[in-house]
């Protein structure tokens, strides 16, 4: 039932990043990075991750060419 509540978080940050996006009052690029570090950190407490979880799961390369 968690992995609900945690589905639900997720969305609704989802919602309002995509918000953000459309308005020009707000800058979309801190507010991503702001929610998705939230996010993670939300994910990792409620799954009982540490941070090397998540760093396994980055793929330098993808973040290489994005830049």
């Amino acid at each position: 039932m968690e992995d609900f509540w945690l589905l639900i978080v997720i969305f609704i940050t989802f919602i309002v990043i995509l918000i953000s996006y459309s308005s020009k009052k707000f800058d979309f690029i801190t507010i991503s990075l702001l929610y998705c570090f939230e996010v993670g950190t939300l994910t990792g407490k409620m799954k009982g991750l540490t941070i090397f979880n998540f760093v396994l799961f980055i793929e330098l390369e993808a973040i290489i060419v994005i830049f």
